[in-house]
């Protein structure tokens, strides 16, 4: 199961594998549920006008933009090592 979420920033990457059990994906499913900042359309606006005017505050005010409004602490993480599996000769 694959699923884009904008809110995640380039600056942040994480990579699942679930293999015959759901027990990580309730915690990725928290982690999604977090709220983030969402502008308003008027301020959208605002901030295309300065940035059409050359305000380079603009750039630094989107950067905060899908953030989540909570800190997301991961610690204690790791990585399971399992066998690669064998492809069957069947597949193409």
């Amino acid at each position: 199961m694959l699923k884009q979420y904008p809110s995640v920033t380039s600056k942040a990457h994480f990579f699942c594998l679930f293999l015959e059990c759901t027990a990580g994906l309730d915690i990725v499913t928290t982690i999604a549920a977090i709220p983030t900042y969402k502008p308003s359309e008027n301020i959208r606006q605002y901030n295309d006008f300065a940035e059409l005017i050359g305000d380079g505050r603009a750039k630094t005010a989107r950067a905060i933009w899908n953030k989540p409004l909570k800190t997301v602490y991961i610690s204690d993480c790791g990585e399971l090592k399992v066998a690669k599996p064998t492809l069957s000769p069947s597949l193409p």
